[in-house]
């Protein structure tokens, strides 16, 4: 266990990289009229990924070879970084360049790691490993809040005004813009939202409905071949309107917050109602639009330079908020398990089932086995509505995106440096052009 959870370290640093590095490329080698198709197939592939995951991961489980879920990332990686090899733009320079490297903040990068971990450690085991008012619960929750403190400082104040030779994780000056506050807020939400679903729904499917991990998996299937419309039909809004991507944000989050909803009102037995397909199709369509403004927005606000920084700050908000937001429907979890068991079941039947894992569920009689699923669909319950709740102060999040848009001014003025700015004006003189050639075709 303890290399696995090492590899998976490794693993994990090096993906989180490897996923912001496309959307940069993308804008420096692809012409503006087809970035937001480009960028549009790339977030799809990457939350389709994201789904494909627990599908492929339960059939797998089901067949007894889980070990061949690590073993298929060979292969993949190498065709990738073949075809990188082979079809990759070649750079100018020597690629160890020392100023290079100096700048990079490597402090910055480990504190904005070291300070998640022990809120989460404390969000997980809180009240299922140790007591919420232990000792060690205390100590990591103060312990990782005071590494956060000392993280914004060190970003904000310390790289800022006193170290510039640094270029820091977390600029403070993308901050200082109310466009790019926002989405980071927003990104934190839709995270949460969306980790929380797909870690939640599985579970749900294979405890409450008795289903297998390969039959719950093929169940989010629904949201898997809805993203793609989502974030297509938000990209093209985006890309042709001015305000597009602030509006997709609201009516994205509406649809989260819809779907979030309708799956709080799942009920406890096994039965599976129509109304969770629905609420897949909404939250399949939400994600997709959610997934497909972060560029335009940063985009209109943010400088050429600073912008694969914004795109590493937006996935980094969204990894947190997910990590978060499973941790605390976890520990919600946790809180009300016992509660349930007790209403429903008798001490020994309780007792028995939580010091094990669900499965020993099938051990117990069959009046107990469904009293005992309908006790863990209450306790989905509870933490299904924790992700309605996220969504709903996202929605408020999507209106203050609007909000800024509108009343508190275009934030591009205030920078003056945003690169799609030129990209548009690129685009209208090239309709000024097709437009002056027609008119002298005419008059010959």
């Amino acid at each position: 266990m303890e290399e696995l959870v090492i590899f998976r370290a490794i693993q994990g640093a090096t993906a989180s990289g490897l996923y912001n590095l496309p959307f940069v490329v993308v804008l420096k080698v692809v012409e503006p009229k087809k970035v937001s198709l480009y960028t549009t197939l790339i977030g799809g592939v990457f939350v389709m990924a994201n789904l494909l995951g627990p599908i492929l991961g339960g059939i797998l489980a089901s067949a007894g070879k889980w070990r061949v879920m690590f073993e298929m990332n060979i292969p993949i990686a190498t065709v990738a970084f073949l075809l990188l090899f082979i079809a990759g733009p070649g750079e100018s320079g020597p690629f160890f360049k020392r100023s290079h490297w100096q700048s990079v903040d490597c402090i910055g990068g480990l504190m904005s790691i070291v300070w998640v971990a022990p809120v989460v450690l404390a969000l997980q085991e809180g009240g299922a490993e140790w007591p919420w008012d232990s000792i060690i619960i205390r100590c990591l929750l103060i312990g990782g809040g005071a590494l956060m403190v000392i993280f914004i400082w060190y970003e904000v104040f310390y790289l800022t005004k006193w170290n510039a030779k640094i270029n820091p994780v977390v600029p403070g000056s993308l901050f200082r813009c109310a466009s790019i506050f926002w989405l980071m807020v927003n990104a934190l939400f839709v995270g949460a939202t969306f980790y929380g679903a797909i870690t939640i729904l599985p579970s749900r499917l294979q405890i409450v409905n008795d289903m297998s991990a390969r039959s719950a998996g093929l169940h989010l299937l629904v949201i898997m071949m809805t993203v793609p419309m989502g974030a297509m039909s938000g990209a093209e809004i985006s890309h042709r309107f001015v305000y597009g991507a602030q509006w997709v944000a609201l009516l994205g989050s509406i649809m989260v917050l819809i779907g979030s909803v309708l799956l709080t009102f799942l009920p406890g037995g096994q039965e599976t109602p129509v109304s969770s397909w629905f609420a897949q199709c909404h939250l399949g369509i939400g994600f997709g639009f959610l997934g497909a403004i972060a560029l335009f927005v940063q985009k209109d606000n943010v400088s050429c330079r600073e912008l694969g920084v914004a795109i590493s700050i937006y996935d980094m908000a969204r990894a947190m908020g997910g990590t978060i937001g499973v941790a605390i429907c976890s520990a919600i979890g946790h809180k009300n398990l016992r509660n349930e068991f007790a209403k429903v079941l008798p001490a020994n039947a309780a007792g028995s089932l939580l010091q094990s894992s669900f499965g020993s569920i099938s051990h117990l009689s069959p009046d107990n086995q469904r009293l005992a699923r309908e006790a863990y669909g209450n306790v989905f319950g509870y933490e299904l509505q924790a992700l309605a709740v996220a969504a709903g102060i996202n929605v408020f999040v999507a209106i203050a995106m609007v909000w800024t848009r509108y009343f508190v001014g275009f934030s591009l003025r205030r920078r003056g440096d945003g690169p799609y700015q030129y990209w548009r004006q690129e685009e209208e003189s090239e309709r000024e052009d097709v437009s002056a050639e027609g008119d002298l075709r005419t008059s010959q």
